[in-house]
């Protein structure tokens, strides 16, 4: 007898699971399981109209992973891969800061990537392009400003 309710409660439980799985691979459901990297990049287009162009210094994170303190030349870029999780809550933030002409420093955190606004609006989230400009952080794409910079103080 015990033996009979052991092997129901199996068979319960993987019909559970392949109903589950197969609603989460269905169309209907938008297909969350994201089998490809998606990549960032970051370019730095500041330029302060001067003889030399400005330096971004760059530190982007997210929840898992710190890729550490970056220095960006005009026009250089960095980019990284990662998956983006099943629920699509990943997320990357940057901090970002440079010098102005007057040797003020600017500086701003910005979320840079985040799953549940950009996924899907840049081709199923493959490639994401942020251009840092001397008013903010630009969408590569729409050419959008996404970010303004904070007030200078």
């Amino acid at each position: 007898m015990g033996n009979d309710f052991n092997k129901n409660k199996v068979i319960n439980g993987t019909l559970l699971l392949l109903l589950f799985l197969s609603w989460e691979f269905s169309l209907v459901s938008g297909i969350k399981w994201h089998m490809e990297n998606t990549v960032v990049i970051i370019r730095n287009l500041l330029s302060e109209k001067t003889t030399k162009d400005t330096v971004l210094y760059l530190h982007c994170k997210s929840a898992d992973d710190d890729l550490g303190p970056k220095v960006l030349g005009y026009n250089d870029e960095f980019s990284w891969r990662f998956a983006i999780n099943f629920w699509e809550t990943t997320m990357f933030w940057c901090n970002m800061s440079w010098v102005d002409t007057d040797g003020r420093e600017v500086h701003g955190s910005f979320n840079v990537y985040k799953a549940s606004r950009d996924y899907k609006k840049s081709g199923m989230g493959r490639i994401t392009t942020r251009n840092v400009r001397n008013d903010g952080i630009y969408d590569d794409v729409t050419s959008t400003l996404m970010f303004k910079w904070p007030p200078k103080e």
